[in-house]
């Protein structure tokens, strides 16, 4: 602090980046451009403490839960045909043990409302959580979204199911309109009833579930492991632990700098920003807390950069006003550049995927 109190006024100000010059104004305070280089340095020297593998059992079992999704879609197909049914060009067929293949057996877009449904349910869990190494389906959500998830959940159930029922008692009418269809289509003799689930196992087939559980070892006293085995799941569990932490940083640290480098390369185009842009870059930074579970605080310094070049602005206040546009435009470019000087490499390694 004392050297740079030394120092001239033309001096700090050329110490200033463009945005900082345009912060504060052409005749700024030395105070004023002290406390912005000091602030700017004290976010550099920042190192994020690491989290052992012990920490990160506990974060995982107390600040958060895992979530699958079990859903079941019927596909409307089967992949039972006929000898003869498969045929390639000039008539030619081929016997089953050559060659399967799938028919479709009512309309596909007579369950399109049934994947949608599926679909807004991944969504969400994607965006409000982090998925759990390589095991398939499986999101960890923060303790702040399992109510929300819970109630969207909910609602999505409760259509899924009556639209199960209104698709059951309409199902015999669906396959007499896909029997037309196959008649229009001159293929009315692959139709075969006998491939059809029955409204029992259709309702089977069509199911949405999900659980929620945690992911903890059994006690050496329940004699389900011995005591080496214990100790060697128990290593593995923590490390597993620790490279999902590690991994939740790379990945919001990815989402959130796909969204400043496109959001980067429209001013520097000089297209107009759309407002979901903005909306979804003020969403992200109002939930990056909570979605921040190892605290990373060099991430953080990034994230809040962003929120104070973004405020409260909309498309129109940065479309009418020509150096709003020029101070977000410079400070996004100054984000990007940062992002890969960061001192954490698993912020950097987000830029690789």
């Amino acid at each position: 602090m004392t050297d740079i109190m030394k120092m001239t006024n033309s001096d700090l100000y050329a110490m200033l980046t463009e945005t900082e010059k345009l912060t504060v104004g052409k005749r700024p305070r030395k105070s004023e451009m002290v406390d912005i280089i000091n602030s700017r340095t004290n976010q550099v020297q920042l190192v994020q403490d690491e989290i052992d593998a012990d920490k990160a059992v506990d974060i995982m079992l107390t600040e958060g839960i895992m979530i699958r999704l079990d859903s079941h879609i019927w596909w409307g197909k089967s992949n039972k045909t006929s000898e003869g049914e498969i045929q390639f060009k000039g008539g030619r067929t081929v016997t089953k043990k050559v060659l399967t293949g799938t028919k479709t057996l009512v309309d596909p877009d007579s369950l399109a409302y049934f994947r949608s449904l599926v679909g807004y349910a991944k969504r969400w869990l994607d965006k409000s959580g982090y998925p759990f190494l390589n095991i398939r389906g499986v999101v960890w959500i923060p303790k702040f979204f399992i109510q929300p998830t819970e109630r969207k959940l909910k609602k999505w159930k409760a259509n899924f199911d009556n639209a199960v029922e209104g698709y059951i008692l309409d199902y015999p009418a669906e396959i007499e309109r896909w029997k037309e269809t196959l008649k229009e289509e001159k293929v009315s003799d692959v139709f075969d009833e006998l491939v059809y689930p029955s409204p029992e196992e259709l309702k089977r087939k069509l199911q949405f579930r999900w659980t929620k559980f945690a992911i903890s070892l059994p006690s050496v006293e329940s004699g389900v492991l011995n005591d080496k085995e214990y100790k060697e799941e128990l290593e593995r569990h923590k490390q597993d632990a620790k490279l999902f932490l590690d991994s939740t940083v790379t990945i919001i640290a990815k989402k959130f700098a796909e969204m400043v480098t496109s959001m980067q390369k429209t001013f520097a185009s000089g297209r107009g920003i759309k407002q979901k842009s903005l909306d979804n870059m003020r969403e992200f930074v109002e939930t990056f807390d909570v979605m921040n579970i190892t605290r990373n605080q060099e991430l953080k310094n990034l994230v809040d950069r962003a929120a104070k070049l973004i405020g409260s602005v909309n498309k129109e206040d940065v479309k009418s006003n020509e150096k709003l546009s020029k101070t977000i435009a410079t400070g996004l470019t100054g984000l990007v550049s940062d992002f890969g000087k960061a001192k954490d490499e698993k912020i950097v390694r987000a830029l690789e995927f």
